[in-house]
C-alpha cells in the first residue's frame, strides 16, 4: 500500500514537472515571436461618440486649423495658442482632423484634466479627413472645463507608430 503511494507521488511530480516545463516552453516561444515582430502590439480600441467623414461643418463652432501644408518628413500637428471649444446640447462635438496631404494618420485621445477619465479615443484618421467627437454628453453641467487632446500619429503606409503631441483645451458647455 505504501509503495502504491509513493508510486502514485511519483507520477504526480512527474506531471507537475511536465506542466511546468511545458508552460516555460510556451512563454519562450511567446517571447521570442513577439521580440522577432511575429506578434503584433495590439492598438487601443476606439472608445466614446465620434463619427469620421470626409466633410467639413461649418456650423460645428469649432475653431479653424490654421495648418499649413504639411512637411515631407515632418507630420502636420498644429493648434493655434491655446485652442477653445465650444458646445451644446443643440452642436454636442468638436471638430478635429487631420490636414490634408499629410503621410500619417492620427489617433485622438480626450481625457479630462481634472478627473483623468477617457472621453473618448479615435480609430486611425487618414489625411484630410474629420472627426466629430461627441463630450456634451461627457459634462452634464454647464461650465468651462480643461480637455487635454493628444494626438498619435501613425505611418500611413507601413502603421508604425511616431511623433504626436498632447494639447490642453479649454472647453466651454451650454445647456
Amino acid at each position: 500500500m505504501a509503495d502504491l503511494q509513493q508510486v502514485e507521488k511519483q507520477k504526480n511530480r512527474k506531471r507537475m514537472i511536465l506542466i511546468t516545463v511545458l508552460i516555460v516552453i510556451v512563454i519562450i516561444i511567446l517571447l521570442l515571436l513577439r521580440s522577432c515582430g511575429e506578434i503584433p502590439e495590439e492598438e487601443e480600441r476606439p472608445v466614446g461618440d465620434f463619427e469620421l467623414t470626409d466633410d467639413k461643418r461649418p456650423e460645428s463652432g469649432s475653431q479653424d486649423d490654421p495648418a499649413g501644408s504639411s512637411h515631407e518628413k515632418v507630420p502636420t500637428i498644429t493648434f493655434a495658442g491655446r485652442p477653445k471649444y465650444e458646445v451644446s446640447s443643440k452642436v454636442p462635438e468638436i471638430e478635429l482632423r487631420n490636414p490634408e496631404g499629410n503621410f500619417v494618420d492620427f489617433v485622438f485621445t480626450l481625457t479630462d484634466v481634472k478627473t483623468g477619465k477617457l472621453i473618448a479615443r479615435t480609430g486611425r484618421v487618414p489625411a484630410g479627413k474629420y472627426v466629430y467627437v461627441n463630450v456634451a454628453d461627457f459634462y452634464p453641467e454647464t461650465g468651462v472645463y480643461n480637455v487635454a487632446i493628444n494626438i498619435s500619429t501613425y505611418d500611413a503606409e507601413n502603421g508604425s507608430q511616431m511623433n504626436g503631441l498632447e494639447q490642453t483645451v479649454e472647453l466651454t458647455v451650454k445647456r
